[in-house]
């Protein structure tokens, strides 16, 4: 995770979103086409686009947090091995993305991603390296496994502590790490205890 970027001058994350779609006008996109995209510009990048959806509660998708979920469990896990490419299996590499899905996405997250980049900068880096990119890669990872769960809002809190954590990564920003981190797990701890509570109720009326 810490060599996804170089120390140059890199475009902005909405700008990024934006060049992909003027570059891509078919009315489907396949995932494939997607990663390999922005692949080269860090698996971050790609995590944080389909955290979006999520974040922005979309819900009007049918299925849209398993749909984009169940890859971020994959790019999240490839993260946390640290492996240098994004490997995917062919059957969510040939899934086809309607293009008015990503315009909605881009769209609707662009005011976010630019209020977001005006307080994010490169600042107490080394809570983004090392130790630290190992504890976010797995809080990314379970953050993507409750989004591709049917859990309540699990996809709307676990998108928003996926978007904290992806641009922490992506800007290197240490304040910004530290409070996704402690964001996920204030948000693991309350689901744990809700959970716990549903099963103690369900398990009393069996």
């Amino acid at each position: 995770m810490a060599n996804e970027f170089s120390d140059g001058m890199r475009p902005s994350i909405s700008l990024v979103f934006t060049d992909f779609l003027a570059s891509h006008t078919a009315k489907t996109v396949k995932f494939g086409d997607l990663v390999d995209a922005l692949g080269h510009r860090g698996q971050a990048i790609l995590l944080l686009l389909l955290a979006l959806p999520n974040a922005l509660l979309l819900s009007s998708i049918p299925g849209l947090s398993t749909i984009f979920g169940v890859p971020m469990c994959f790019i999240a896990l490839q993260m946390l091995m640290n492996l240098p490419h994004l490997w995917l299996p062919s059957s969510i590499r040939d899934k086809e993305i309607d293009r008015s899905i990503l315009d909605r996405i881009v769209s609707r997250s662009h005011v976010y991603l630019v209020m977001i980049e005006r307080y994010i900068q490169p600042r107490f880096t080394v809570f983004t390296y090392g130790f630290f990119s190992k504890i976010i890669a797995f809080f990314l990872l379970v953050l993507s496994i409750i989004i591709a769960l049917p859990i309540p809002f699990g996809n709307f809190f676990g998108g928003w502590g996926v978007v904290l954590l992806t641009m922490a990564v992506i800007e290197r920003d240490g304040i910004i790490a530290l409070l996704g981190m402690i964001y996920t797990l204030v948000f693991c701890t309350i689901l744990y205890h809700v959970i716990s509570q549903i099963s103690a109720v369900v398990l009393r009326l069996i």
